[in-house]
């Protein structure tokens, strides 16, 4: 596929987003357009390009799930900035990924001489907003230039890779560390492994949600089971 699917239009269109996702937790992500998470993992599109898409649908558990397996791709260390960046996990986790990210690359956006200083300027005025030290305007701007990054780099990665249908594992670099936690999106780690991962990472990536009611059945029965001791 060359030409840009309509869905993915409507997604760039789409009213700001919060700065946040409502109702974001260990157990909770819900997308923007839960229609669009299947319409995401069926293009097959590289796996940077399809992060970035799942981010602009505020899904960030499906976004994390192809982004830990990218540890070393330039694009996917920036895309892992903006997704602990959009979960919270400013200091711990999101200015760490914004440091390691070639500079070059971050001047596809952020065009300053020091690149990285000016991500990290946005983040803290993030950061002020969260703390309600800012007025609406200033929580506007923040909104604002956090969207205008997440379509750049979704931009860019659009024209290196076009919409063509790829094997997305091929483009798998590195894996986390399996003791990484992030604040929200440590959740369901051993059962995408097991079950998802042995079959087409990306094009089932979307049926993470689909599983969730297992997973949570069997927490449950650990559980009550443990409790009986």
């Amino acid at each position: 596929m060359s030409k840009r699917p309509t869905f993915v239009d409507d997604l760039v269109n789409r009213p700001l987003p919060a700065l946040t996702p409502a109702r974001l937790s260990d157990e909770n992500n819900t997308p923007y357009k839960k229609e669009w998470q299947d319409s995401i993992a069926d293009l097959k599109c590289h796996p940077a390009l399809e992060s970035a898409l799942h981010l602009m649908n505020d899904d960030l558990f499906s976004a994390h799930f192809l982004l830990r397996k990218m540890q070393e791709d330039e694009w996917a260390k920036w895309l892992h900035a903006i997704l602990h960046q959009t979960e919270g996990d400013l200091e711990k986790n999101a200015k760490l990924w914004y440091q390691q990210v070639d500079p070059a690359i971050l001047r596809h956006y952020w065009t300053g001489d020091d690149a990285c200083g000016e991500a990290i300027e946005n983040m803290y005025r993030i950061m002020s907003v969260k703390a309600g030290k800012a007025d609406e305007a200033e929580e506007t701007k923040a909104r604002q230039i956090k969207w205008d990054e997440l379509c750049c780099v979704m931009s860019e990665l659009e024209k290196q890779h076009n919409w063509r249908v790829v094997d997305g594992t091929e483009f798998y670099t590195r894996d986390e560390d399996p003791s990484h936690k992030s604040m929200v999106l440590g959740e369901c780690r051993v059962y995408m492994e097991m079950v998802l991962m042995p079959r087409r990472g990306i094009s089932h990536v979307g049926q993470i949600w689909r599983f969730r009611s297992v997973v949570l059945l069997v927490s449950y029965s650990v559980w009550t089971t443990a409790s009986r001791f």
